[in-house]
């Protein structure tokens, strides 16, 4: 499940699980004529969510604010919708008013956080999700998301801690170890980002970031040869990025058997074929096809000693 989805997911969920909360308490009858009214319009709402009917649901909740504009399981499902359509200045209105209406609501917060997330409202988000905390202490997917605000205003010092917790926990997945192996680099503790970065990997084989980064860091320490099987893994991880380990893969090559002609001269081959027609790898392509001239005429001037 990616990051993206997992975001989506919790939110979605949210609102389903409202949809059954709010059902009950319907039932029980002891609310003002209005209040019932809204009720019986918020969970209309639930119903066109659950068939796929997003603006009859609009709608409906609508109608539900309407008759009691305190409803504030309403606002969260409305924001729910909006954060769906990527609607965020709209989902952003509907998560504060819930925040406002329900202040006990460690999901309305949550929620409030990951729209200020996607605004880029690192600042604001960091203030929900830890009111949400507040809340709700070792909830290990508010641990991740507040890490994740950390890790995007370059905080690592205060990321570092948050992501431990998480783990203990049991919260940790490919995503946080490799956060937490970044953020450990940044703080200049390589062995244990190292050791992040592994099990972001054992948790997903095939997680590019991850490989990616841990390349890097055998790239500085001149540990050439485990810097490069690390770009090799990343190169067949990602179609899209590829391009970028199959350069970094040809250089630690060379710099771990500088003679080895033809095989460098094959490596950057390999790398102007993943590379040719990305926009951002132009000058890239360009330096990689002039060093494989001057790989030539050294293999050449080799030959002839």
């Amino acid at each position: 499940m990616t990051r993206m989805t997992r975001e989506r997911f919790l939110i979605r969920m949210l609102a389903c699980t409202l949809c059954l909360m709010m059902a009950a308490t319907g039932a029980m009858g002891q609310d003002s004529e209005k209040t019932q009214k809204a009720k019986e319009a918020y969970n209309q709402g639930i119903k066109f969510m659950q068939e796929g009917n997003a603006e009859a649901a609009i709608t409906s909740y609508q109608a539900a604010l309407n008759f009691d504009a305190d409803f504030a399981p309403t606002y969260l499902n409305l924001g729910a919708i909006y954060f769906e359509q990527k609607s965020y200045d709209q989902a952003l209105d509907m998560f504060k008013k819930a925040c406002e209406k329900d202040p006990k609501n460690a999901d309305a917060f949550a929620n409030l956080g990951r729209v200020q997330y996607k605004l880029k409202r690192q600042v604001e988000a960091e203030a929900s999700f830890k009111a949400a905390l507040e809340i709700k202490s070792d909830d290990t997917s508010l641990l991740n998301e507040l890490a994740k605000v950390y890790m995007a205003q370059n905080k690592y010092t205060n990321a570092i801690p948050v992501l431990t917790k998480s783990h203990d926990l049991g919260g940790g997945n490919e995503d946080t170890y490799y956060w937490l192996g970044r953020a450990l680099r940044k703080e200049g503790s390589t062995n244990e980002a190292i050791a992040a970065l592994r099990k972001s990997i054992e948790i997903e084989a095939a997680n590019y970031s991850a490989l990616f980064a841990l390349g890097q860091i055998y790239d500085s320490q001149k540990k050439y040869t485990e810097a490069a099987a690390n770009y090799k893994k990343a190169m067949n991880a990602d179609a899209k990025r590829g391009h970028k380990a199959a350069f970094n893969y040809a250089i630690a090559v060379e710099m771990s058997n500088p003679e080895d002609y033809p095989t460098h001269i094959a490596n950057w081959q390999s790398y102007v074929k993943m590379a040719k027609g990305v926009p951002t790898a132009k000058s890239s392509v360009a330096e990689a096809k002039s060093h494989i001239e001057e790989l030539k005429k050294a293999q050449e001037h080799a030959e002839l000693q």
